[in-house]
């Protein structure tokens, strides 16, 4: 039932069969429907996923009341309102199921008892949050330094499986453009492939 959670934590770490056991009586399982959110804003998040299948979005709603994607997320990786998690604080964030999905949580105490009962556990999840924000370091960064186009040539070949299952209104926000402006993109893309 957990085999590609524990396939994804081996690729961080080896897990002794005992250390699995010890996780696996921590988890939960559900299944979520397309538009369904985890996390809304001014909630505490205190739960630490795993998607099995399924696609998700965090985002802000901006002043004006529109909504900006921050991160997107796919089947076989984690996802939380990180801040809200780690911090134990009401979240600004809001994390959305985009298609039908299947997950495996842990909450915050459980997984805090596993981290100070095991030192490779501890280490795993240095692990991820130093993965975590070495990835959203590079974002802001490309946001300063890159032109959307180079955003977008980035996602299509690092992550061409957001591109196929999320919808283009969410990718022109995650990327920083208007739709119409994406749709450009993606067409001088496809034009100077032919």
């Amino acid at each position: 039932m957990f085999t590609s959670l524990f396939n994804c934590i081996e690729n961080i770490v080896s897990l002794s069969p005992l250390e699995k056991d010890r996780i696996s009586e921590k988890l939960k399982v559900r299944r979520l429907s397309k538009g369904e959110h985890l996390v809304v804003e001014n909630q505490l998040c205190n739960e630490l996923i795993f998607i099995s299948n399924g696609f998700f979005r965090i985002y802000i709603q901006h002043m004006d009341g529109s909504e900006i994607t921050i991160h997107l997320e796919s089947t076989g990786r984690f996802i939380t309102a990180f801040h809200s998690f780690i911090s134990q604080t009401p979240s600004q964030e809001y994390l959305m199921a985009v298609t039908d999905a299947d997950i495996i949580t842990i909450n915050h105490s459980d997984l805090q008892e596993l981290y100070k009962w095991s030192h490779n556990l501890e280490k795993l999840g240095r692990i991820m949050v130093e993965k975590y924000f070495v990835e959203k370091e590079k974002r802001v960064i490309s946001f300063i330094k890159e032109p959307g186009e180079l955003r977008y040539k980035y996602l299509l070949e690092n992550r061409p499986d957001l591109l196929l299952h999320i919808p283009l209104q969410y990718i022109a926000s995650y990327l920083g453009m208007k739709p119409e402006t994406l749709s450009r993109i993606r067409a001088k893309t496809v034009s100077s492939k032919g």
